[in-house]
């Protein structure tokens, strides 16, 4: 099987997953099972979604470099063909991973080339969350497919697994904002613990 998956990452620090991958929740659940669900779309993952359609599935992608050199770790991939159906020509990632006193600090580069919106889509811990450097509205009603579109719904003719489904009926709550600044976002755990991303 496959998930519109191709480039995400996940990371773990401090013995948690910072970022994380949703698994297979609604699958373990007899009561609610939901074949073609919010696991299985690109916007379930860190990864980037082209033009609000799903990556296309059975495709593979190319390891360019791995290196791990001393006070840095280094990685790159790319997939065009996830998107080589939305005109894509370039959908490669890079991640460093770069020591530095007392702990490390990731950067990732992701780069899309083709397609006419790239919505880049990140996951958090859970905790409680603080955004610096941006207002957002108030929650709009619906989802982010549409104000009249209900959580869950799936798209009318559209089949779980289509590339048209881009799963952002599970994403309700929508609240929206523009950053004229460096922005960050910042989960503090129950613990204490916290984890920034900008």
């Amino acid at each position: 099987h496959g998930h519109g998956d191709r480039l995400n990452i996940n990371f773990f620090a401090e013995g948690r997953e910072l970022i994380p991958e949703m698994g297979y929740p609604e699958y373990m659940d007899h009561i609610a099972p939901a074949t073609g669900g919010w696991t299985t779309h690109t916007v379930c993952h860190a990864t980037v979604e082209v033009d609000e359609k799903r990556q296309l599935s059975g495709v593979s992608g190319d390891l360019h470099y791995f290196a791990d050199l001393d006070g840095i770790k280094a990685v790159e991939a790319s997939c065009e063909d996830a998107f080589s159906w939305r005109g894509v020509d370039r959908y490669r990632r890079t991640l460093l991973l770069i020591d530095i006193p007392g702990g490390a600090y990731a950067v990732d580069l992701f780069r899309v080339r083709g397609g006419k919106r790239h919505d880049w889509l990140f996951h958090g811990p859970a905790g409680e969350l603080a955004l610096e450097g941006i207002a957002l509205s108030d929650p709009a009603p619906g989802t982010l497919a549409g104000r009249d579109v209900q959580f869950g719904a799936v798209p009318k003719d559209i089949q779980p697994y289509d590339k048209h489904n881009s799963g952002y009926q599970y994403l309700f709550d929508v609240r929206s904002g523009r950053a004229h600044t460096t922005m960050s976002a910042v989960w503090t755990m129950p613990d204490g613990l916290r984890f920034r991303a900008m």
